[in-house]
């Protein structure tokens, strides 16, 4: 005679968990609060106030309503100056808000950023002012790579504060360097496809929501696809597709410069400037990529482990 056994429903077997099922402490999958939203936007407004004033303090733009491009006013000491306050308010944001999600300071500094670009005027007087020259092209590639830099430098800085999330890749697909690669490459042929379609305008509040509606829909559907942990690749990828459609207009002999419009295949991503996907361009990948991992959820040990 055999006895069966059932396991009673309400004391579930515990599951074995590794690396990739731990909770991650980032939070990304989880829903935000309404205290989380609070302090998020309170971040935001007092980002966007301290780029204000600071950046007029420093003279950035130097000609307000005009000036486009850093680099292209004639001194490095403006995107210095940005650098310097970009970094302080990321360690501040950080501090107020960057405890319930990683990379909530970070995105709090890019998004208060755009209130410089606002401030300045569009691609068409940069190419205006460079009489028509293509080397604008190459001097906006440039700065894109030095703020790229900066931004980089917010995302080591905020490490400082806070421990690294934990992988949240599946358990047969953990991330490798050629994930990330792969990542940061789709992102950006993904963000320049959008732009195709968005940029159509080198107006001020196209060229720079454009980008961030671009970088959001593109970090949500690479992460889907790829789910290769942190923001960090997704934001990468977005900031090489400016490059890409800088150098790739430089190159093709920038047709329609001498008259102040961007023409070429991606003219879409080379109406937007270097500050434009330093902003709003950055804060876009990030929050596209909190929202898919919402949508992709936490792995199944980590909830019943709560």
């Amino acid at each position: 005679m055999s006895t069966t056994i059932t396991q009673s429903p309400a004391n579930p077997a515990p599951q074995p968990q590794n690396a990739h099922t731990a909770t991650d402490p980032s939070n990304a999958s989880e829903h935000f609060s309404n205290t989380e939203r609070l302090r998020l936007l309170i971040g935001v407004l007092l980002a966007f106030e301290a780029f204000h004033w600071l950046g007029a303090a420093v003279r950035v733009p130097l000609i307000p309503k005009f000036s486009a491009s850093l680099l292209q006013d004639g001194s490095i000491g403006g995107l210095i100056g940005i650098g310097v306050i970009f970094l302080l308010v990321t360690a501040v944001t950080t501090l107020l808000v960057g405890r319930f999600r990683y990379e909530a300071g970070l995105f709090c500094a890019a998004f208060g950023l755009i209130a410089v670009p606002t401030r300045g005027g569009e691609i068409t007087n940069a190419l205006l002012s460079a009489n028509g020259s293509r080397a604008v092209y190459w001097t906006l590639a440039i700065e894109l790579v030095l703020l790229s830099t900066i931004v980089c430098a917010g995302y080591w800085l905020q490490g400082r504060f806070h421990r690294r999330p934990a992988a949240i890749a599946p358990n047969l697909d953990p991330d490798t360097t050629r994930d990330r690669l792969t990542v940061v490459a789709v992102q950006a042929v993904t963000t320049l496809v959008l732009l195709l379609l968005v940029g159509q305008s080198p107006a001020k509040g196209q060229a720079l929501i454009g980008v961030g509606v671009c970088a959001v829909l593109s970090a949500l559907m690479t992460n889907q696809s790829y789910k290769v942990r942190g923001s960090q690749w997704y934001v990468l990828g977005t900031l090489l597709a400016g490059v890409i459609a800088y150098l790739y207009t430089f190159f093709s002999g920038a047709p329609g410069a001498n008259i102040g419009d961007v023409r070429g295949l991606l003219a879409g991503g080379a109406r937007s400037l270097p500050l434009h996907y330093a902003s709003l361009g950055v804060a876009g990948a990030i929050y596209g990529y909190w929202i898919s991992m919402v949508w992709i959820g936490q792995p199944a040990a980590s909830k019943s482990s709560k």
